[in-house]
C-alpha cells in the first residue's frame, strides 16, 4: 500500500495526520481498511525518525479502542508491540497510557470467564502461585528471577510454592502487524510437571495455546481455584491470568522493573519509593488496589570465565569505562556519543562497549579518538567483563537494572542520570542531573583516586542491600499476607 499511496502523491505523514486528527472515521471504516491502517502505522513505528514514529504509534493505540471488529488477539499484539517500543527508546511517547489500553483489554477477557467463582477463605492454604509470561530457562535474566522468587518463598518462608506459565508473551503475528522483536516461546516445558531449582523441587504448569486463548485461560484459572491458593503472585505484570484470580483470591504483581506494574491485581509492588510524577497512575488505579513500596532484588551468579584486559586491547594501567545492554544502537543516541567524545577529548580513558551493535561505525564517526573504543560483541557471561572497568557509564535508557547490579557487586561504581531503572537501582549517590555533571563526576573519578576507592566501597555496600531477596519478600508477605 505503501508505494500506490506515494504515487497517488500522499505522503505518509499525511495519512498519519488525517486519521489522527479524525479519530472518529476509524470507527466507520471497514476491517480490511482497518489492517491497511494497522500495517502503515506499525510500518512507521520502525522509523528512526521519532516523531514519525510516535505518530504512529498513537495511531495503532487508537485503533485498539476504535475499530469495530478488531480482535482480542490482535489488541493483544498491538499492546505489546506498543510496550516494547516504548521501553527500548525513551523518546518514544503516546497520548494515551498502556495502562487503560490494558485495562480495556482486561476487561474484554474478563467478561468471557466461565463459570462461578466462591472468594477462598485462606484457613488451611500455604499455597503462594507465582505467574510469569516466559519462562526460557536459566540463561533468561527474568526467568532466573521467577526462579530465585518462588524458590526463597518455598525456603524462607516455607511456602508450598508452584510456578505457572501464563505465556502472555507467547501470541500470534499478524502480516499487517510489523515489528521488529518475536518473543521467545520453548514447547520444551509444555509437559513439565516440576522445575528443580537449587535442589529444590517447584511444581509447574503452562499454557500452550497463543494468547490470550480464552479457552486455555479459562481451563488454567479453573485448576488454579481447585488448588485453592492463599496468593497468586504475578513477576513482571500484564498478566491477564494472574489479574482474573483477583475474583477468588488475593494476588499481587512485580514487575521487572522500577515503574509502577501495569496489573489488575490486588497489590501493586513498586521497586522504589513513590513520588509527585506517580500521581496520575495511582489515580487510574481501581479501588481496591493498594501499592506497597519496596526494592527490586537481583541474584549475582559469579561464573567460571574470567576475561582480561589483553582479550579486548585494553593495557592494565588504562582508564576503563563500561557500557553494557542488549539495544546498544538505541540507548547510544548522537546526544550519548557526544558525551563519549567529550569525556576522550579530556581525559585519557578507554571506552569498553559490552554487547552487541550494528552500526559500529555511526559511534566511531562520533567519537574523534575511536581508537579508544573497544566493542566485544556479545560475549558469553558478559557481567563478568565489567569487572574490568573503572566505572560503568548509563545512557539515558528505561532498562539496565541487573547490569547496573552486577556492576555495583563487583565494586564498579556507576554514573546514571535520574532516570530509568538505574537509577533507582543504584540511588542518588551514584546519580546526576545532565551529561555536563555526568562528564564533571568521570573528571573526578579518572584524577581523584581516593574518590574513586569511595565509590568502590559505597558500590558494594549497595549492591548487599539489593542482594536481600528473602528479607525483601519476607516484608512483602507479612505485609499481604
Amino acid at each position: 500500500m505503501f508505494a500506490g499511496d506515494t504515487n497517488e502523491g500522499y505522503k505518509i505523514e499525511e495519512i498519519l495526520d488525517y486519521f489522527l486528527s479524525h479519530k472518529g472515521n476509524l470507527g466507520r471504516i471497514s476491517m480490511t481498511e482497518g489492517r491497511d491502517v494497522l500495517q502503515l502505522a506499525s510500518h512507521v513505528v520502525q522509523y528512526k525518525d521519532i516523531e514519525l514514529k510516535n505518530k504512529g504509534l498513537e495511531l495503532l493505540y487508537d485503533c485498539c479502542f476504535t475499530l469495530k471488529d478488531i480482535e482480542l488477539k490482535e489488541l493483544w499484539n498491538i499492546y505489546w508491540l506498543l510496550n516494547l517500543t516504548l521501553f527500548a527508546d525513551s523518546n518514544a511517547r503516546i497520548e494515551g497510557t498502556l495502562d487503560e489500553l490494558y485495562r480495556f483489554i482486561f476487561f474484554k477477557v474478563r467478561s468471557c470467564v466461565a463459570g462461578k467463582y466462591e472468594r477462598i477463605e485462606h484457613t488451611n492454604s500455604n499455597l503462594i502461585i507465582v505467574t510469569t509470561d516466559q519462562f526460557l530457562g536459566a540463561g533468561h535474566a527474568p526467568t532466573r528471577r521467577v526462579m530465585d522468587y518462588a524458590y526463597t518463598i518455598a525456603t524462607t518462608m516455607k511456602k508450598e510454592v508452584m510456578i505457572v506459565n501464563d505465556t502472555g508473551m507467547h501470541y500470534a503475528f499478524y502480516s499487517w502487524l510489523e515489528q521488529e522483536r518475536q518473543p521467545n516461546y520453548l514447547a520444551d516445558y509444555e509437559n513439565m510437571q516440576a522445575i528443580v531449582y537449587k535442589g529444590v523441587r517447584i511444581p509447574y504448569m503452562q499454557i500452550c495455546a497463543l494468547m490470550p486463548d480464552l479457552k486455555s485461560i479459562n481451563e488454567m484459572l479453573r485448576q488454579i481455584y481447585q488448588l485453592q491458593p492463599e496468593l497468586v503472585y504475578n513477576i513482571g505484570g500484564s498478566s491477564l491470568l494472574s489479574d482474573l484470580c483477583t475474583i477468588f483470591t488475593k494476588t499481587a504483581c512485580f514487575p521487572c522493573s522500577t515503574d509502577i506494574p501495569i496489573t489488575m491485581s490486588e497489590y501493586l509492588l513498586v521497586g522504589r519509593a513513590l513520588n509527585k510524577n506517580d500521581e496520575k497512575r495511582l489515580g487510574r488505579l481501581e479501588s481496591y488496589q493498594k501499592v506497597i513500596e519496596t526494592i527490586v532484588n537481583y541474584n549475582f551468579r559469579a561464573g567460571k570465565l574470567e576475561y582480561k584486559r589483553s582479550y579486548f586491547g585494553i593495557l592494565e594501567d588504562d582508564f576503563v569505562i563500561g557500557i553494557i545492554g542488549n539495544r546498544l544502537d538505541s540507548d547510544m543516541s548522537d546526544e550519548f556519543i557526544l558525551l563519549m567524545d567529550k569525556i576522550l577529548m579530556k581525559q585519557k580513558a578507554h571506552f569498553l562497549i559490552i554487547g552487541e551493535v550494528k552500526d559500529v561505525e555511526r559511534i566511531k564517526k562520533g567519537v574523534s579518538q575511536s581508537e579508544n573504543l573497544h566493542f566485544t560483541g556479545s560475549p558469553r557471561q558478559a557481567a563478568l567483563i565489567m569487572k574490568l572497568c573503572d566505572i560503568y557509564c548509563n545512557p539515558r535508557r528505561n532498562g539496565g537494572g541487573r547490569s547496573s547490579f552486577e556492576a555495583l557487586v563487583q565494586g564498579v561504581p556507576v554514573i546514571t542520570l535520574k532516570y530509568g531503572d538505574v537509577y533507582y537501582t543504584c540511588g542518588e549517590e551514584f546519580a546526576v542531573d545532565t551529561y555536563d555533571d555526568f562528564l564533571e563526576r568521570i573528571n573526578r573519578y579518572v584524577i581523584d583516586k581516593e574518590f574513586l576507592e569511595m565509590a568502590r566501597k559505597k558500590a558494594v555496600e549497595r549492591a548487599s542491600v539489593l542482594s536481600d531477596l528473602p528479607g525483601t519478600q519476607r516484608k512483602i508477605l507479612e505485609q499481604i499476607l
